[in-house]
């Protein structure tokens, strides 16, 4: 099968956390983290469509693994939050 470019690379299958599986540094993980809760605070408490979420999570992300890594946090904390998904 051809490879995607939209399909992240798992650098470590067998990492238990998805950043490490997806070879993303803890220091990135910070940066992207920090970012995520800019976007968070923005849109919280206003109803935002699914893909300009979508597109602010694919400005900060630099690869398809940045990109899927963000989608996995942005799910699980709009779902911590009581958000309808």
């Amino acid at each position: 099968m051809e490879p995607k470019p939209w399909r992240p690379i798992l650098l470590k299958p067998t990492a238990f956390y998805t950043h490490e599986a997806y070879g993303i540094t803890d220091e990135r993980r910070r940066e992207l983290s920090d970012q995520m809760a800019t976007i968070h605070t923005e849109m919280m408490g206003k109803i935002t469509p699914v893909h300009h979420r979508l597109d602010r999570l694919a400005d900060i992300s630099e690869t398809a693994a940045e990109f899927a890594y963000c989608v996995h946090v942005d799910t699980i904390f709009l779902e911590r939050n009581g958000a309808n998904l």
